[in-house]
């Protein structure tokens, strides 16, 4: 399982070159664990959401434990 950092999703919100997101991610090797631990923080409502991605299935969960109704999860991942 890898866990992302926080500091390399800051990197790629403030488009960062890739480069410097490759240099700082390389060392993880995250893309070679087959189940992946995204922390994303919502600016916006000051609140900490989960993705888990399972790369084997292709698939993407998204826990948030206030439940926001009507509020989409895609912008989070774009």
């Amino acid at each position: 399982c890898a866990v992302f950092s926080t500091h390399e999703l800051r990197r790629v919100r403030y488009k960062c070159t890739d480069d410097v997101l490759w240099k700082h991610a390389h060392p993880t090797k995250f893309w070679e664990k087959p189940l992946w631990l995204i922390p994303i923080h919502r600016i916006e409502e000051e609140h900490w959401v989960l993705a888990f991605v399972d790369v084997g299935h292709q698939q993407i969960l998204f826990f948030d434990s206030l439940g926001v109704q009507g509020h989409g999860w895609r912008q989070d991942i774009q």
